[in-house]
């Protein structure tokens, strides 16, 4: 396999995965309501519990989806910085009216 391939296949899984915490971290949001009903007791503790939990859920993807992030933005540097190592030496290819 060579090396653009790998550089692809990584860039690739990274970004899905960078994709798929930011539409987890939206559907997290989405599910807490921010309003808190004051009437019972009972049910305003166990909502604020789950309101409580979902953010903590939410701020923990915070430093992965940072992480992720960053790692697909620098491999792609990688790949232009790689495809422009690679290319620039290489003079270009003959038409094909030129070759036959």
């Amino acid at each position: 396999m060579n090396a653009y391939a790998c550089l692809f296949a990584t860039w690739g899984v990274v970004t899905i995965a960078f994709i798929g915490l930011l539409m987890h971290r939206v559907i997290l949001r989405g599910q807490g309501n921010g309003w808190i009903s004051m009437i019972d007791d009972e049910y305003e503790d166990r909502a604020t519990r789950a309101q409580t939990s979902i953010e903590m859920r939410a701020r923990n993807l915070a430093c992965l989806i940072s992480a992720l992030g960053a790692l697909s933005g620098i491999l792609l540097l990688g790949i232009l910085s790689f495809w422009v190592y690679k290319g620039i030496p290489t003079p270009p290819s003959a038409p094909w009216w030129v070759m036959g």
